[in-house]
């Protein structure tokens, strides 16, 4: 199906009758596989043409459950970008590294590594400026304008993430367009941003791995200490155990869920407000069952036996409290908006 695709697209963009006339004949084929674009990025490439494949969410293969046809089909996209001459390009997104997703269906092949072949570009999180010129370009042939509050309540609630960015930028924008609301009362579109995020938070959170799921737990409960009816509980020496799990937190920073400007817990954050509100959700919104499969993560990974006990007491504690919790979603927009807020008036 796929190469049949990249046919049909092929043939919609290349005016050569001679290339169309091959291009019609591999389509009336039943089966087709990378060799039947060959010839074709050959025949392109002598009219100084390329063939670019992009591939997103390039993670969901591991999800097929024949590795044998996902293991085929790599070796497709690697034959053509390794060509000797007039080859392909490829490239691919996905939020787990690309040596992760190839080990899925590499296992037991005797080929080289896929990754090989591909130069790796994390994808940073976005600085001020760099948001500033974005929205700057995105509205300049737009109705709708954004002072300097709203793109620092962008940057607040987004962490910088790229996608987050686009997500928070469209829901102020949308607002902007349909209602005459002041544009300082940002609280209903950090709301309506919370809920659209929700999806991009999950997959986040299932894409760690355990110890940096507790670690993220860890970081979101010492973050609530004192914000549920004025009570607080002893989380112990979360610096000990973040530098025990030094290696995790250097991943989770490398793939921007977490920010920090030092090794200790205060200069270490989950890296959205809203992504913190969303974890500390899922503490209280789960089971009893999930409840305690947390309750055996902590045990089983944190160095003590009585830090583990604290850790346990405070998912308890934050589990009992749903309805504090939820209405926690009300404080995280006025933090981000506050934010905001007080950074413009500083500029």
């Amino acid at each position: 199906m796929f190469w049949r695709r990249v046919l049909e697209q092929l043939r919609r963009r290349i005016e050569r009758p001679d290339v169309i006339e091959e291009i019609d004949q591999r389509l009336a084929s039943d089966e087709l596989d990378h060799n039947a674009i060959h010839n074709i990025v050959e025949r392109i490439g002598q009219d100084d043409m390329q063939l670019v494949l992009v591939l997103d969410d390039f993670h969901a293969v591991q999800d097929v459950k024949d590795i044998v046809a996902i293991a085929n089909f790599a070796d497709g996209l690697r034959s053509l970008i390794t060509r000797q001459e007039h080859k392909a390009h490829v490239v691919l997104s996905t939020y787990r590294p690309l040596q992760v997703v190839a080990a899925s269906f590499y296992v037991g092949f005797s080929r080289s590594p896929f990754e090989n072949y591909f130069v790796m570009l994390g994808l940073r999180t976005l600085r001020q400026d760099d948001i500033k010129r974005l929205v700057a370009l995105a509205l300049s042939s737009a109705q709708v304008t954004f002072n300097d509050t709203d793109t620092r309540f962008i940057t607040e609630l987004s962490g910088g993430h790229p996608y987050l960015v686009q997500l928070a930028g469209s829901v102020l924008y949308n607002a902007r367009l349909t209602s005459s609301t002041s544009q300082d009362d940002l609280d209903a579109q950090a709301q309506a941003f919370i809920e659209d995020a929700a999806t991009l938070f999950g997959r986040m959170w299932a894409s760690t791995s355990s110890e940096e799921q507790m670690l993220l737990m860890l970081l979101a409960l010492d973050r609530l200490q004192g914000k549920l009816s004025g009570k607080s509980y002893d989380l112990g020496d979360v610096d000990k155990v973040l530098l025990r799990y030094g290696r995790e937190v250097n991943e989770l920073a490398r793939r921007g869920q977490i920010s920090r400007t030092g090794t200790s817990a205060e200069s270490i954050k989950i890296f959205s407000p809203a992504y913190e509100w969303w974890i500390q959700r899922e503490i209280e919104s789960g089971t009893r069952q999930d409840l305690r499969a947390s309750e055996r993560l902590v045990n089983d990974r944190l160095p003590t036996r009585g830090q583990a006990n604290s850790v346990v007491q405070a998912l308890r504690f934050v589990y009992e409290r749903k309805e504090a919790i939820a209405n926690m979603a009300e404080w995280t927009v006025k933090v981000a908006r506050r934010l905001a807020l007080a950074a413009a008036g500083a500029g």
